[in-house]
């Protein structure tokens, strides 16, 4: 090969050489995206403790069972009055021959409610001396009468003072089942001068308010009293005594 024609093939390579020399870079694309919010974790957070207060539980108040006229307790029924309800139990045992109610002879004359309630104090306590003598010489009194007497509607005789002589009553007969009457009514528009006008409805009306509270028993509706059944405008005479005892009767038996 002349020397001529190698030099051209030379100066073809060096150049095909020099063109290509700027090396192909294999460039890798990264794609970079906007980092995702890393989600918060949820905190389980307890329910808020209850804003409702519960309801405090009270201790019931000691009631008396509820027992029907037919389910009287067996035994001795003892009474707590005054003289009116005197003459009601001595209709009962002394001319209807009764034998269930305690004599009528105990030391009850003018035992109004608030007289019942002072004789507490009293270091002579006529009531109550002759309410424990009627259960000394009674032991199987199971039952009393509780006859609600008031002198001329006295103010002091309210339902406060009947509660507390009922309570009384329960500390010397544990147990004691109480049937509560109101003294009786006067029939006609007659007064007992010693009631006074208002006073049997008074004692009614507390009688009610005492059964209402659990504190004893619907007992005998007691009367009314025409001024013919009575011997000075108050006490009953033996018509009345007959008519009072016979309620004591239905009612006891």
């Amino acid at each position: 090969m002349c020397r001529g024609t190698v030099l051209a093939i030379l100066f073809v390579l060096v150049a095909a050489a020099c063109g290509g020399s700027a090396a192909s870079t294999n460039t890798i694309s990264t794609t970079i995206g906007p980092t995702p919010a890393t989600a918060s974790p949820t905190t389980s957070r307890p329910a808020p403790a209850s804003t409702t207060t519960a309801a405090v539980a009270t201790t019931p108040a000691t009631t008396v069972p509820t027992i029907s006229p037919g389910d009287i307790p067996d035994g001795i029924v003892g009474f707590v009055g005054c003289s009116v309800s005197q003459n009601a139990v001595a209709g009962y045992s002394r001319i209807l021959g009764g034998t269930r109610l305690w004599p009528a002879n105990a030391p009850y004359g003018g035992g109004s409610l608030g007289r019942w309630a002072r004789d507490l104090e009293s270091d002579r306590s006529r009531y109550w001396t002759g309410f424990d003598e009627g259960l000394a010489e009674n032991p199987d009194t199971t039952v009393i009468w509780f006859s609600l007497c008031t002198i001329r509607g006295a103010p002091g005789d309210s339902v406060d003072i009947a509660e507390s002589i009922a309570g009384e009553v329960r500390k010397r007969l544990p147990g004691a089942v109480l049937y509560v009457s109101a003294q009786p009514d006067y029939a006609g528009g007659h007064v007992c001068e010693l009631a006074g006008e208002t006073g049997p409805q008074q004692m009614a009306d507390i009688a009610a308010q005492l059964v209402d509270m659990g504190v004893a028993l619907p007992g005998p509706l007691m009367g009314p009293l025409t001024e013919a059944q009575t011997a000075d405008g108050c006490h009953a005479n033996d018509a009345g005594q007959e008519l009072m005892g016979r309620q004591l009767m239905d009612f006891f038996g």
